[in-house]
């Protein structure tokens, strides 16, 4: 395989006023898929209720709060 110039996967969320369970269970998914191939997930324009409801889950967390 060749090197690839690729390093992170953008979400843009700027759009989403809230998020559920089955909306952050996703992301996690996405992350978990993003790990593997040894990109970096980033989430970018998540509005104050969304940041509040991710941070709740603890998905800041896991993928870090500078790259949310």
């Amino acid at each position: 395989m060749g090197e690839t110039s690729l390093h992170y996967v953008i979400i843009d969320i700027g759009t989403v006023g809230t998020i559920d369970t089955s909306g952050i269970t996703m992301l996690e998914e996405v992350q978990k898929n993003v790990d593997r191939k040894g990109l970096k997930l980033v989430i970018a324009n998540p509005r104050s209720k969304v940041i509040k409801k991710l941070a709740k889950s603890k998905f800041t967390k896991k993928i870090g709060k500078e790259w949310v």
